[in-house]
């Protein structure tokens, strides 16, 4: 076998497993978490095909994404936000001193996130915020 024969079997063997270690998730994810952050309630349904959806409820406010979810050999999670609510927020223009109107703006397209995580327990995961450094603890629901 010729050293450039030898190269491509070692490249394509690197590849797959490389697009195999890619698309590995962890069946530890699958279900439902609840996690508190700075009184906001998070609440996180996800499935074995990497899908997950959110709602986060903050008094009578709440927030809906969903998406895929990847998972990195250095144990981090990346969220891709592909749905989100709400699209749109009411703005107010006020007209003089006294009255105004409601307009509806859109709201851009939340950015996911990326977290490291470290499982604490089969029913507990810490993520913690690879950017801002912050933790949620979220507890298996289902």
């Amino acid at each position: 076998m010729s050293l450039r024969t030898l190269c491509k079997v070692v490249f394509t063997m690197l590849a797959l497993v490389a697009v195999a270690e890619c698309h590995a998730q962890d069946p530890r994810f699958t279900g439902g978490w609840k996690g508190t952050f700075q009184g906001i309630v998070i609440s996180y349904i996800m499935d074995a095909n990497s899908n997950y959806s959110v709602q986060m409820v903050s008094g009578t406010l709440q927030t809906m994404q969903s998406g895929k979810y990847h998972l990195t050999p250095q144990n981090d999670i990346i969220f891709e936000v592909l749905d989100w609510a709400p699209k749109t927020q009411p703005i107010y223009h006020p007209t003089g001193t006294v009255g105004g109107y409601y307009t509806q703006q859109l709201l851009a397209k939340p950015s996911g996130g990326s977290f490291s995580f470290v499982f604490t327990s089969p029913n507990s995961v810490t993520l913690t915020d690879l950017m801002t450094h912050g933790s949620l603890v979220l507890n298996r629901t289902q």
